[in-house]
């Protein structure tokens, strides 16, 4: 999405350095306090690895939200019919949505090891629900190739063993006017 992709991990306050969407100094340093009491919680704790697992966890998260929002909408029926028109001709076509919805788990997983030892793998669990708002999509030849302003709002929740590691991070963001996708956009068929 343009040249600051929008991440997982940036909406889920895991990129301290993302622009326009850092997270504060405070906040980060709870949850890597969070991440070295779940690795002392593992028989971790002499190791010290917070700071290398939220790193890790962060990275993992850094799926692009054009690609999950694009396979969601492989699955809508009127994205598929315009995409599906667009296979044999030149075809565009529209699509509004005003309130749509879209709830992702992602499950990124570590291991961990010492002097080459395996010590254990920690699954984390990721649940994103996004929510955009008055949005227009331009698709040509079964590629969401445009989209037209609106909102975003996004809450990210983080947990280890179904135990939460911070308090779920809520977000509002102002889509631009419109904006184009790069790499011929998201491909729907």
């Amino acid at each position: 999405m343009s040249d600051n992709q929008l991440t997982l991990s940036m909406l889920g306050g895991l990129e301290a350095d993302s622009k326009g969407l850092p997270i504060s100094a405070a906040d980060r340093d709870k949850l890597l306090k969070t991440f070295r009491e779940t690795a002392a919680g593992e028989g971790l704790g002499v190791y010290d690895v917070g700071a290398r697992l939220l790193g890790f966890v962060g990275e993992a998260l850094r799926k692009p939200l054009a690609g999950i929002v694009g396979e969601v909408w492989k699955q809508r029926k009127e994205l598929r019919e315009i995409a599906e028109k667009g296979d044999k001709r030149d075809v565009e076509g529209n699509v509004e949505l005003f309130d749509h919805t879209i709830s992702w788990n992602l499950h990124p997983s570590v291991e961990l090891r010492a002097n080459g030892v395996k010590l254990c793998t920690m699954v984390f669990d990721c649940k994103a629900n996004l929510k955009l708002q008055g949005v227009q999509l331009q698709i040509r030849n079964c590629c969401v190739t445009r989209i037209d302003a609106g909102k975003l709002g996004s809450t990210i929740a983080l947990e280890f063993k179904s135990v939460p590691l911070m308090p779920p991070c809520k977000k509002t963001i102002d889509l631009r006017k419109s904006w184009d996708l790069p790499n011929g956009g998201i491909r729907l068929a």
